[in-house]
């Protein structure tokens, strides 16, 4: 029997949402220089508040005219009537799927009962989620979740699951970790699989896709479980090769052209050439990925402190890829 072959522009990759980081600017930059790579991006999200459904910023990025490509805004929440207007602000801009963060970890937004904080209280989820989906009977948007496997132990996972079962979620977003390991150790696909078998719902893989092996296991675990391949969500990966994983060999003069895209939409829109250093250095922090012994060019971009010399350093790197 033909050993299956799995490869990146063989399945259908979702960009996922990283703060601060996938914003317009890079997403625009993405869509124009590697097409194709993704069916669509996930924006990073809007937290709404009482006064407001999303702040200037936050409308900024996510305003249609700004958008290139198929967008999903996100919100971060746990108030159930702050979601459905904000969702439907978004809706009346056009999108017609809106995502709902349960998997941030971050210790700030955990503290507030938001993010993956909100797993850690089933009954007040369930509460939430009946409300936001009554609300949205009438709406002709969908609803996504994107979530972690529990908060503190994975087995929460075992009774998150069938809450998620009740609603008529558009797609569920497992990334197989708990909320305090952040994005450390491996990811528990044994509680992917377990989804795959009790859930009726279009579970969405997220977590560690680097390369086309990965893509591959994923495509496996699938077959194993007699479900049909569904698309996956990829993030730190994409942000390393944002030409995708079925690219052998790199074109350095497009990915220098992606770069100058990126750099100049930051200049227009950041105040001072220290911000702007600041987002590029993190940029770099997964896109050095994408040169081979490269660790001495890496150190230099981090401790640079004027656009002249990062340029300089950015040069160098590019040019001894030639």
């Amino acid at each position: 029997m033909k050993e299956t072959v799995i490869r990146g522009n063989e399945m259908e990759l979702l960009f996922a949402p990283l703060e601060g980081v996938t914003g317009y600017i890079y997403r625009n930059a993405h869509h124009k220089y590697y097409p194709g790579v993704v069916s669509t991006y996930y924006a990073p999200f809007i937290s709404p508040a009482k006064e407001k459904s999303m702040t200037p910023r936050e409308l900024r990025d996510i305003v249609p005219h700004n958008n290139d490509g198929c967008v999903v805004p996100q919100i971060l929440t746990n108030n159930a009537d702050y979601f459905s207007k904000c969702a439907r602000k978004l809706c009346d801009m056009g999108y017609r799927e809106i995502n709902l963060n349960l998997g941030c970890p971050s210790g700030t937004v955990v503290a507030k009962g938001k993010g993956a904080g909100m797993l850690a209280d089933l009954d007040t989820l369930d509460a939430f989620l009946e409300t936001v989906f009554e609300a949205a009977k009438s709406e002709p948007y969908r609803i996504s979740v994107k979530t972690r496997i529990g908060k503190t132990d994975p087995d929460e996972f075992y009774e998150l699951l069938p809450i998620f079962n009740r609603y008529p979620i558009e797609k569920l977003i497992v990334h197989p970790r708990i909320q305090k390991e952040f994005y450390k150790n491996k990811p528990r696909m044994t509680y992917v699989e377990y989804a795959l078998n009790n859930s009726a719902l279009n579970i969405i893989y997220n977590g560690d896709l680097t390369n086309d092996a990965d893509l591959k296991q994923i495509h496996k675990l699938y077959q194993q479980n007699n479900k049909e391949i569904s698309p996956v969500m990829i993030g730190r990966g994409l942000l390393m090769k944002p030409y995708g994983f079925a690219d052998d060999n790199v074109d350095y003069d497009k990915l220098r052209a992606f770069h100058d895209e990126l750099l100049m939409g930051y200049r227009e829109i950041m105040s001072g050439d220290k911000n702007t250093l600041y987002r590029m250095k993190e940029l770099w922090t997964y896109l050095i990925a994408s040169f081979p012994d490269a660790d001495k060019m890496a150190k230099q971009i981090r401790k640079c402190e004027s656009m002249e010399s990062y340029n300089r350093i950015v040069d160098a790197l590019f040019g001894g890829m030639k």
